[in-house]
C-alpha cells in the first residue's frame, strides 16, 4: 500500500485501475477552495477529475451520520464549483462489480479528454481488457 493511500479501498481502487491499463491518478491531490484546503483520494488534475473512495469509517466515526454526510456534500460542492468533477465509489463496487467501477471512471475521463481536445482513450481496448479482468 502506498503510504498517501488513505485506506486499503484506495490502494484496490488504484489497482483496479492499473489492472484496466487506465491512466494512474495522482493521490491526495490539494484542491484550495479560497477558505477551505481539501484532499483528493485520486486525481486526474488535467481533466480535472477525481474519485473519492467512501469507506464506512467516513461515516461513522467523525460524528453522527447526517452531520457528516452534509459536510461530505458541501465539500463535493465546492471542489466541483472549481470545475471538478467527482465520482464516487464504495468497497462493494472496487471489490465485487470493478468492471461497472472502471466503466464510469473510463467514460468520464474520456468525455473531459475530448472536452480538451486531448487524446481520447481507446474504449474498445478497455472493454476486451475489462472481459478479462479477475474479480480477485
Amino acid at each position: 500500500m502506498d503510504a498517501r493511500s488513505g485506506s486499503p479501498a484506495e490502494t484496490l481502487a488504484r489497482y483496479r485501475i492499473h489492472q484496466a491499463g487506465l491512466p494512474a491518478p495522482d493521490l491526495q491531490t490539494r484542491v484550495e477552495t479560497g477558505r477551505d484546503r481539501y484532499y483528493l483520494d485520486l486525481a486526474w488534475p488535467q481533466l480535472p477529475v477525481a474519485v473519492e473512495v467512501d469507506g464506512r469509517a467516513k461515516y461513522r466515526d467523525y460524528g453522527p451520520t447526517d452531520e457528516v454526510l452534509i459536510r461530505e456534500r458541501e465539500r463535493e460542492k465546492r471542489i466541483q464549483n472549481l470545475g471538478w468533477v467527482v465520482l464516487r465509489f464504495g468497497w462493494h463496487e472496487l471489490r465485487h462489480r470493478p468492471q461497472v467501477f472502471l466503466m464510469r471512471l473510463a467514460e468520464c475521463l474520456l468525455a473531459q479528454q475530448l472536452r480538451r481536445g486531448l487524446p481520447p482513450l481507446d474504449l474498445e481496448a478497455l472493454h476486451r481488457r475489462l472481459a478479462d479482468l479477475p474479480l480477485t
